[in-house]
């Protein structure tokens, strides 16, 4: 077993968004984006992964601009 410090809060990419990965170990897209990004996805299913991390893009913009 693993053990992580309190304030890792690791962000888990549900499977079909493997996309996002790389972009949430970087940090760049957090557990918001991934959420949204999910919830689109789930309510239209067959998206392309370009438009999943559009979708995580446009979720992020307006936390940072």
């Amino acid at each position: 077993m693993t053990r992580t410090a309190p304030w890792d809060h690791r962000v888990a990419v549900p499977p079909g968004l493997e996309v996002l990965e790389p972009f949430v170990d970087a940090g760049v897209f957090s557990a918001y984006e991934v959420q949204f990004a999910a919830t689109v996805a789930r309510l239209q299913p067959g998206l392309s992964d370009v438009v999943l991390l559009a979708l995580a893009v446009a979720a992020r913009a307006p936390r940072f601009g």
